[in-house]
């Protein structure tokens, strides 16, 4: 089981490390999120994998524009290979926008 560090440090696509430009994706997501948790372990059955994504907390902007998780990623080529994923999950993902932010 990987610690919240390991996952807040690392591309939820290639587990590679992040820099400090994050680029990934927010997301709905439409199973059950633990909000006592940081990330949220997310199983990809089409993709043979699980990513993890950070739990958007009440109170946030993100959460009242209708996103649960997001994902982050080393580079527009992870992004872009996780929303090909996430759109493959037949309707669990209803929003995917991509994002970038500096560390």
């Amino acid at each position: 089981m990987k610690t919240d560090e390991q996952i807040a440090g690392q591309c939820c696509w290639c587990e590679g490390e992040l820099s400090a430009k994050i680029q990934g994706i927010g997301s709905s997501y439409s199973e059950s999120i633990s909000p006592e948790e940081t990330f949220q372990a997310v199983p990809l059955p089409k993709s043979e994998r699980t990513i993890y994504g950070a739990i958007i907390k009440k109170g946030s902007r993100a959460l009242t524009e209708g996103f649960h998780l997001m994902f982050a990623t080393c580079s527009e080529a992870c992004t872009q290979e996780l929303n090909q994923a996430l759109a493959k999950e037949n309707g669990r993902f209803l929003r995917q926008t991509p994002m970038i932010a500096e560390a």
